[in-house]
């Protein structure tokens, strides 16, 4: 799991290169917002979550050519030493790429099931990127 997480701080670090560039997180509260980014800067949403369970953040993007994904993955919570089961934090990162508006979609639900949009958990947020 660090390997994992060492990935998710290389592709951050590398995507930011620009001293201009600026990480915004964003997380369940902002559902359902607009966001302001400038191009270069990076978006990085975090979720909870239970990756034991089968579930995960799948998320979309509505236009590729303004905001591509960086990287994604999981982080566990710190638990005790045998505690099976417990939850996280799911990470998606962004990076906005030109001028324009973006809407990313994110359902909570098992990949290997359809889900029932009219009940899954779902965020949407709506990013303007701006020079």
């Amino acid at each position: 799991m660090k390997t994992k997480l060492m990935g998710l701080m290389f592709a951050v670090a590398f995507c930011c290169g620009s001293a201009q560039a600026a990480v915004i997180d964003l997380s369940a509260a902002e559902n359902n917002q607009t966001i302001k980014t400038a191009v270069g800067d990076i978006v990085r949403i975090r979720l909870k979550g239970n990756a034991t369970t089968g579930y995960s953040w799948q998320f979309q993007i509505t236009d590729i050519a303004v905001a591509g994904k960086v990287a994604e993955g999981y982080i566990p919570d710190n638990a005790p030493v045998g505690l099976v089961g417990s939850g996280g934090t799911f990470e998606y990162i962004l990076k906005m790429l030109k001028d324009g508006q973006v809407t990313v979609i994110g359902y909570y639900y098992r990949p290997w099931e359809k889900p029932d949009k009219d009940k899954t958990e779902k965020v949407e947020y709506f990013i303007k990127v701006q020079k």
